[in-house]
């Protein structure tokens, strides 16, 4: 009898956290013959570089980091924009001088990102509502951790240029 009792607490306690799950699709690598060898192309793809569903991408300087909700809340960075590479009307819209907010959710399992205050970041993400969103699976990630090649393509082209490839492939290992 004790134990049911145990088990009914235990049901009724979880039933009031919220649970969430992140999990993010990438495209494996394209596939080429050429003369009938199977060659892995892991080219720089402007589309999936600069992400096709995403409404920004910029380089960004984190000035300050707050949470609001506890840890399943969200938590709000205010940045400083450096560089913008790419922008909708609806993301320019929520900036003020070069200065916005970018939210994510409260923790990594919910897809939130961990961002450092002082750190220059490559920003990817979407405008809601003039919110603007960042999660795991846009590829954040610290600007100085940008290989050449990819640090060349936003020089040169940005995100708003036609497409250009940059691809590059190996020999396919048996």
């Amino acid at each position: 009898m004790s134990r049911l009792c145990i088990l009914s607490l235990l049901v009724v306690a979880c039933a009031f956290y919220e649970v969430y799950g992140c999990s993010c699709f990438f495209p494996p690598p394209k596939e080429k013959y050429i003369y009938g060898v199977k060659y892995i192309c892991k080219g720089l793809n402007r589309e999936a570089f600069c992400g096709t569903g995403s409404k920004f991408l910029a380089k960004a300087k984190v000035l300050q980091k707050t949470r609001k909700g506890g840890i399943n809340g969200h938590v709000f960075y205010k940045v400083y924009l450096l560089r913008t590479y790419k922008a909708s009307l609806q993301f320019y819209q929520t900036v003020y001088g070069r200065i916005t907010t970018i939210q994510t959710a409260g923790n990594s399992a919910a897809c939130g990102v961990n961002l450092q205050k002082g750190q220059i970041y490559l920003l990817r993400g979407n405008t809601r509502h003039l919110k603007n969103h960042i999660g795991l699976c846009a590829g954040i990630g610290l600007f100085s951790d940008l290989s050449y090649r990819k640090r060349r393509f936003l020089a040169q082209n940005g995100c708003n240029s036609p497409a250009i490839d940059y691809p590059y492939c190996e020999r396919a290992r048996h």
